[in-house]
């Protein structure tokens, strides 16, 4: 009991030392495809991919940081669907900062006409990228997304052509505020 009692007393002093943040962030994507012979940018149908980010981050110390999002990406045709990452930032020169993690991205399948489709895709991603604190609750990062698999992403029917995601680079605008 005396256990119980000691670690129920230490809990609020662990909570209250850490550093939470709670924020959003605008991602806006260029994503490479590939057709195994070359290699070349996504042709929208639509807009450029925009991903919208909720976040939630954990200061382990003064230059170490834990993240998580949840998000979904809109606007564009071929390249959308529901998004979760973990990651982590290292500020080596404050203000500039190195990230790393990894993502699942749930590519949204669905037909857009008979000649040219997008396919259902889970695609699991590593990341690295690099950003700069302009304030407290401000960042700008830039991040480059390698998949582990190949997916296939779009196909044409005619002539018969498949489409492979390749990679991806995001312009990110990050708002957080302690908590």
């Amino acid at each position: 009991m005396k256990k119980v009692f000691l670690v129920l007393l230490a809990i609020p002093v662990l909570i209250s030392a850490q550093q939470f943040k709670f924020g959003f962030d605008t991602e806006f994507s260029y994503i490479r495809i590939t057709d195994d012979q070359k290699t070349h940018a996504l042709g929208y149908e639509s807009f450029i991919p925009v991903t919208f980010n909720l976040l939630l981050e954990y200061d382990v110390n003064e230059d170490i940081s834990l993240k998580a999002h949840v998000g979904k990406t809109l606007l564009a045709v071929e390249f959308s669907g529901y998004e979760f990452g973990l990651g982590v930032s290292y500020k080596f020169y404050k203000p500039f900062y190195l990230s790393s993690g990894f993502m699942y991205h749930s590519n949204e399948g669905g037909d857009l006409s008979i000649s040219h489709g997008v396919n259902f895709a889970a695609l699991y991603l590593i990341t690295a990228g690099v950003g700069y604190n302009f304030s407290d609750s401000f960042s700008l990062g830039l991040n480059y997304y390698f998949p582990l698999k190949k997916e296939k992403l779009i196909y044409y029917n005619f002539p018969p052509q498949s489409y492979s995601f390749y990679s991806m680079l995001r312009l990110n605008f990050v708002f957080l505020w302690s908590l």
